[in-house]
């Protein structure tokens, strides 16, 4: 029997693969749709790490745009559990000035499906 959640945390973290870093985001007030601005570059793989706090059901997969990716083996330590994908931004065309980009994340679940929109540059 399946044990019903109420409310869980799901962390978002995007780092460059080759490097590490973190990505940048840049606060932008109310000129946008969003007040934060996360800056991405182009042509660029990133590591993006998902954390579900508490451990209540297994992430299968996550859309990024139009990308499906598929996460490695999950790693659950005190109630929670992390899920690590790979993402590449070739193809992605950069935005130009005062210009910003909506990507769509979709977290496909066992129990369900969630959905989330960051504002890139």
């Amino acid at each position: 029997m399946a044990t019903a959640v109420s409310s869980a945390t799901i962390s978002l973290t995007i780092a460059n693969e080759k490097t590490g870093e973190p990505v940048t985001y840049k606060q932008d007030g109310k000129r946008f749709t969003h007040d934060v601005t996360i800056k991405l570059s182009v042509n660029t793989s990133y590591v993006i790490s998902v954390t579900v706090k508490p451990e209540f059901s297994q992430l299968k997969k996550l859309e990024l745009g139009a990308d499906l990716l598929t996460p490695g083996e999950p790693v659950s330590s005190e109630g929670t559990t992390r899920h690590t994908f790979v993402w590449n931004t070739t193809g992605l065309s950069p935005s130009g000035s005062a210009k910003r980009n909506s990507l769509l994340l979709t977290f496909h679940f066992s129990s369900g499906v969630v959905t989330h929109s960051l504002q890139t540059k």
